[in-house]
């Protein structure tokens, strides 16, 4: 199984011109799951148009107004469907963090998805995220839990003899018709054997 994560860059003035190259960039790695960071409401509808995934699911950050094209959000694209969706930015409890998770069930395999967004500009605010965060999806995954890696982006599943085949970057080509890379990110990738 594919799982993949992007920060896709909310730049208004390039976006139009890097779209194209999102989706290309997306599709080429045929991820079974991707988190998406910093996705305004119009780039997550032209992605769900073009990426092709069936199962979708979009939140924006709070302070967002809706109908103004610059405020972001998370998205997760999924081939598998979506059991249960939370955003924690709807939660005080969970310090109102930028964390969308996600419950899927691929056959008979339980996971636990959650595409987050930490603060770049306050260490305080970014630390108080992650201890809700994790606060969060500790008491839903305890038995049979893998972190890989052991940092604040983890790939948490609820399976026994899972392995880790391969890890990436994508999004690193710079395109000849507009001179930029999709993103000012790479994305990464694990493909992880159950």
């Amino acid at each position: 199984m594919r799982l993949a994560t992007y920060n896709i860059w909310n730049d208004k003035k390039t976006i139009d011109r890097r779209l194209p190259q999102l989706i290309e960039e997306i599709t080429a790695i045929d991820a079974d799951i991707i988190g998406l960071q910093e996705v305004t409401q119009p780039v997550f509808d032209a992605l769900a148009e073009g990426l092709g995934y069936v199962h979708h699911t979009y939140a924006m950050y709070q302070g967002g107004e809706e109908g103004h094209g610059d405020a972001e959000g998370l998205a997760l694209f999924s081939k598998f469907p979506m059991e249960d969706v939370f955003f924690l930015n709807t939660s005080a409890e969970y310090a109102n963090s930028d964390a969308l998770h996600v419950l899927l069930r691929a056959g008979g395999l339980a996971l636990s998805v959650t595409n987050l967004h930490l603060p770049w500009d306050s260490a305080l605010a970014k630390e108080r995220q992650i201890a809700a965060i994790d606060r969060y999806i500790n008491p839903r995954w305890t038995d049979n839990t893998t972190e890989i890696p052991m940092t604040c982006d983890r790939i948490l599943i609820c399976a026994g003899g899972e392995r880790l085949d391969n890890v990436g970057l994508f999004g690193t080509a710079i395109s000849p018709e507009t001179g930029l890379s999709a993103s000012d990110h790479y994305g990464v990738l694990a493909d992880v054997e159950f």
